[in-house]
């Protein structure tokens, strides 16, 4: 759930490393969702993870926008973030 006022929900995302020895590591990830959210940029050294998080009341897909060092253009990523159902929740008996 989310805590921001006229939203439900909160989507959270980051980057998960790979463990190959040839992996690339990011400097910075910018993750957007359109012209109703933020645009945020997180740098490798504020947080390895690249974490972002937006609150939504709608199904939304977010935009990351990886940069390595020594590249020209950076690589594109999408997260889908849906709406949760019953079936996400552990009921109490």
């Amino acid at each position: 759930p989310s805590f921001v006022p006229f939203q439900k929900y909160e989507a959270v995302f980051w980057l998960v490393p790979h463990s190959a020895k040839n992996a690339r590591t990011p400097s910075r990830v910018v993750w957007s969702a359109g012209p109703m959210f933020p645009t945020i940029q997180v740098d490798a050294t504020r947080d390895k993870r690249f974490c972002g998080s937006f609150a939504y009341y709608g199904p939304m897909l977010v935009q990351a926008e990886i940069y390595f060092q020594g590249a020209t253009e950076p690589e594109l990523a999408y997260v889908y973030a849906r709406l949760p159902s019953d079936r996400d929740y552990i009921k109490a008996k």
